[in-house]
C-alpha cells in the first residue's frame, strides 16, 4: 500500500513538473498554444495532465482501500517506485533528443519490465502496436504535430 501511495505522488509530481517546464522544452510555444490542436505542445500537455489525473486516481484508490496488499511489492517496495520515476524522467528528457516514437518504445519496454512482465515477444508487440496506434490517431486523425527530434538517423 505504501508503494502505491508513493508511486501516485511520484506520478503526480512528474506530471506537474512536465507541465511547468513545457514552455522551455518546446521553443516558440507556450501555454497559450495548447488550444491549437496542431501545436506540438498539445500532446505533451495532455500527457502530463493525464499523469496528474491518473496519479490522483491511484492515490485515492490506495487511501480508500480497506486492506493493505503487498502483492508484487516484494521486499523493497520503494525500488519499483524509484525505477518508475527514473524511467519517466528519462522519457521526458529523451523525447526532444531521440523523438517520441523511439523514446516511447524504450519507455514502454522498461515500464513493462519494472512491473514484472518478462515475455519479450508480447511486450514488443504490444509496445509497437500501442505506439503505432497513438501516433496514427494523434498525427493523422487529430492532426497534432509531434516535436522533431534533435538527433535523427535520416
Amino acid at each position: 500500500m505504501r508503494a502505491d501511495l508513493a508511486l501516485s505522488v511520484v506520478v503526480m509530481l512528474t506530471g506537474v513538473v512536465a507541465l511547468a517546464i513545457l514552455p522551455q522544452q518546446i521553443a516558440g510555444y507556450g501555454y497559450d498554444s495548447i488550444g491549437d490542436m496542431r501545436s506540438p505542445v498539445v500532446f505533451p500537455a495532455v500527457s502530463a495532465a493525464l499523469l496528474v489525473l491518473l496519479g490522483a486516481v491511484l492515490g485515492l484508490g490506495t487511501l480508500t482501500r480497506r486492506t493493505a496488499t503487498t502483492a508484487g511489492e516484494g521486499s523493497r517496495p520503494g525500488l519499483r517506485t524509484a525505477a518508475v520515476f527514473a524511467i519517466i524522467v528519462g522519457y521526458v528528457a529523451a523525447v526532444p533528443w531521440i523523438g517520441l516514437p523511439v523514446a516511447s518504445l524504450i519507455t514502454f519496454l522498461l515500464m513493462s519490465l519494472a512491473f514484472g512482465y518478462r515475455r519479450p515477444v508480447p511486450m514488443l508487440l504490444v509496445a509497437v502496436g500501442t505506439i503505432a496506434l497513438v501516433l496514427y490517431l494523434f498525427g493523422h486523425l487529430l492532426l497534432i504535430v509531434f516535436p522533431v527530434p534533435k538527433v535523427t538517423l535520416w
